[in-house]
């Protein structure tokens, strides 16, 4: 939405949130309890038989819950992200895009889901994950490690699943939001410049139905550009996100069917060619609808039944133009992808059941069926992969204070040979209600995706072409953590937790120069890659403040070393610490909350390999810059269903990130990475209503 338009639909929504707020003399203005009340005791989901509480987890997890998304006042995912300890974003400029890595692995080994189903991303990057509405997020559960025994391929490094809110029982729900940011020193209200986002929901819930309906409109105007507007570093872009939800509750079942829709537009305007004045336009637009209907039947006390079907569409299309400013005219160009369409369609069907043999044993038996396939002028025919899958896992309590879960998945795909059997074992001994220890083994896998087999991609910053030969990827991994979780009293909560893991990945899917090219790259298997590391965190929360202390000491190392002439300079691997402290604390006579959160990351090193002037190819170290992360804010509630927030993201104003890695990569040369655009300041208007029915 541009100019004039964009201004009415901050105007609408503000008077939506004026009108609203003058209700509140007669509706009932009881506080949530979720805003009030720290809930000391986290429930979690994601790979559990049923909900549960986190310290009772086999699984080393991170929770990021609802009062902890909301003090982020974040306006995508990865905002809410990027302080977390092992977690980076990359961005791809060209594109317009940005990748997730975690605990030193990125993009396809890390499984996407939501409300614990698979989210289809078009390459090997997770772009997912900035196209989600953010407001709509109850909490983000990860868990790092290999989960392949219970989500299969994809989930090497670990599963992050976003779990949507959902309809408070009996009651009736309406919310508004305008969040105004600029974007650097840049930003103009109702133009291009800065991001603006604009956000409404509903959400029903009476007599066993529910229903919600959304839709959030993200608007960043792009940066970098230009004397003349053109050329920006950092892409425009523009997203609308629908998405409605409907289901019913009854005794025994609960059923739903959700729809999520994206409509994401991200604009390249190449800077003028003073000697043709010529110009061309770029328009990358992404369709996507995503639905998924999940069923869960208790059929005793015993047996739940819980399945799910998700089918999604997907489809990207290329537009380039070429703007004369001579004559005055725009037309299409004909060069290689210049005009493309790309399209992807996967179905995933999951059924597992959960029978408590008797209070000490548990059994979950499962089947899982995904079907991916592709087409387009890029794609090598209409490729299809098909995999079929079952899996079995216990639990075994033979104390109060001990679980043992073993497990194992058989894969059969329709392309290669997957792992006949992917076995897991995760452990919690839990010494006394404070002290726990978690230790695990697991067997990880990745397939190759479709892009990374059949796509070639051409265009001015790239040049790759898939590999049909690939293998897939296989890991082992083990982890082990000790948790001491002491209540101070009713209120409040101390807790430490030291963290170990270690990863060995074989036939790990890179990009790399193909052979007899210097401009070339394709998708190759290397033998072997290690990520080891040491973690910590300390917390404590009460009724007013929150703080965080972490710390990890990230350790690397890939096959090129073990070749090199560098091995013994360096060390047998390359090691990087992060550390980040967060503060929530709550002035609760002044209905104030003050959040602070900041994060270190140091210099990362890494092995890589380019050729020299004679062809052959060399082996060196790669480094990028460590920098300095931090965002304040200040939300002020208003009355019962108004607040604000202000604040400001990236305090250090880190921009640009040193690097000798980029030195012959798939985008070219160059010694700084784009990081982001620097210091930024917002507003937002929050407005929540909520009326409790009969």
């Amino acid at each position: 939405m541009k100019g004039r338009s964009r201004t009415c639909v901050h105007l609408t929504i503000l008077c939506i949130g004026l009108a609203v707020n003058g209700l509140s003399q007669t509706a009932n203005a009881q506080k949530q309890s979720d805003s009030t009340r720290h809930n000391l005791d986290e429930v979690v989901v994601t790979a559990q038989y049923q909900p549960q509480s986190l310290r009772r987890s086999v699984y080393k997890m991170q929770v990021i819950d609802q009062k902890k998304i909301e003090a982020r006042a974040a306006t995508n995912v990865q905002q809410i992200l990027s302080g977390e300890l092992g977690i980076r974003f990359n961005n791809d400029m060209a594109l317009g895009t940005a990748d997730i890595s975690l605990m030193g692995m990125s993009g396809r080994n890390i499984k996407i889901l939501m409300d614990g189903v698979p989210v289809l991303d078009r390459g090997d990057i997770r772009e997912s994950l900035n196209q989600i509405n953010a407001a709509q997020i109850e909490r983000i559960e990860i868990i790092e490690g290999p989960m392949s025994t219970m989500y299969g391929s994809d989930a090497l490094a670990g599963v992050i699943n976003i779990i949507t809110k959902k309809s408070k029982e009996k009651t009736l729900q309406l919310q508004a939001q305008v969040a105004e940011e600029t974007v650097g020193k840049e930003y103009s209200f109702g133009t291009n410049k800065g991001l603006h986002t604009q956000q409404l929901g509903a959400s029903w819930d009476n007599k066993g139905w529910n229903a919600q309906v959304g839709i959030l409109h993200y608007d960043f105007g792009g940066f970098g550009a230009d004397s003349i507007g053109r050329g920006q570093s950092w892409k425009p872009k523009e997203q609308w996100l629908p998405s409605v939800k409907l289901g019913y509750h009854a005794n025994k079942w609960d059923l739903f069917y959700r729809n999520d829709y994206l409509l994401e537009q991200i604009l390249t305007k190449l800077p003028v060619n003073l000697n043709t004045y010529r110009a061309q336009n770029k328009t990358f637009t992404t369709s996507r609808m995503a639905q998924q209907a999940q069923f869960n039947y208790r059929w005793n006390p015993n047996l739940v039944l819980n399945s799910s079907f998700a089918y999604t569409d997907y489809a990207r299309f290329t537009r380039t133009e070429l703007i004369d400013y001579r004559s005055r005219t725009i037309s299409l160009t004909n060069g290689d992808g210049d005009q493309d369409t790309a399209k992807f369609n996967s179905i995933n069907f999951r059924a597992s059941a959960v029978y408590n043999v008797h209070d000490k044993l548990s059994i979950q038996p499962g089947i899982e069926y995904s079907w991916d396939k592709a087409s387009g002028e890029r794609i090598k025919g209409m490729p299809e992969i098909s995999n079929y899958a079952g899996f079995v896992s216990a639990e075994y309590k033979p104390t109060d204070r001990i679980n043992i879960r073993p497990g194992v998945r058989f894969n059969k795909n329709s392309k290669y040979d997957a792992p006949p059997a992917l076995p897991s074992l995760n452990t919690l001994f839990r010494f006394n209600n404070n002290l726990s220890v978690r230790l695990s083994y697991a067997r990880g896998f990745r397939a190759p995706s479709l892009t990374e087999l059949y796509l070639n991609f051409q265009d001015a910053n790239h040049d790759i072409e898939g590999n049909p030969e690939l293998k897939a990827e296989n890991s082992n991994s083990f982890n082990g953590s000790l948790t001491y979780r002491k209540p101070v009293n009713d209120k409040s909560v101390y807790s430490t937790e030291i963290g170990y893991f270690y990863n060995v990945f074989d036939n790990q899917i890179v990009l790399a120069l193909a052979e007899n090219s210097t401009t070339k790259y394709t998708y190759v298997n290397i033998a072997n890659n290690k990520t080891t590391g040491i973690s910590f965190t300390n917390k404590y929360t009460t009724q007013n403040i929150e703080w965080k202390l972490g710390g990890l000491l990230l350790g690397l190392r890939n096959d090129l070393e073990a070749s090199s002439k560098l091995e013994t300079k360096y060390g047998a691997l390359n090691w990087s610490p992060e550390a980040n402290v967060e503060v929530m604390y709550h002035i609760q006579k002044t209905k104030t909350r003050i959040n602070l959160f900041y994060k270190y990351t140091a210099k990362r090193t890494n092995y890589g390999s380019q050729k020299n002037d004679h062809g052959e190819q060399e082996i060196y170290l790669t480094y990028t810059q460590g920098y300095h992360l931090a965002d304040v804010n200040v939300q002020q509630r208003i009355s019962s269903m108004l607040s604000v927030t202000g604040g400001v993201r990236n305090i250090f104003n880190v921009s640009q990130l040193q690097s000798t890695a980029t030195s012959g990569s798939v985008h070219g040369g160059g010694g700084n990475i784009a990081f982001s655009y620097g210091r930024s300041y917002f507003v937002s208007l929050n407005v929540n209503f909520n009326n409790k029915l009969k």
